[in-house]
């Protein structure tokens, strides 16, 4: 099953990409997690894990966090 998420920023540490929700992504059956910016530049990354994403982009800090989509 495919699982959907975004990523919620409370604090932008970099001043690179805002807060609120700045990215969306999928993890897939096997655990990779794909993720795409919704701001410039608008790249596409490809992560081992859904944990090594959410530590990379937290900064360590817990500043942001990954929000589960549930679908109907």
């Amino acid at each position: 099953m495919i699982k959907h998420f975004y990523l919620l920023r409370d604090i932008d540490e970099t001043g690179m990409s805002g807060t609120g929700k700045v990215s969306e992504g999928v993890v897939l059956p096997n655990g990779i997690a794909i993720m795409w910016w919704l701001i410039e530049p608008y790249s596409i990354q490809i992560y081992e894990s859904i944990e090594k994403l959410e530590y990379i982009h937290s900064h360590g800090r817990n500043t942001t966090k990954v929000v589960w989509e549930k679908y109907k």
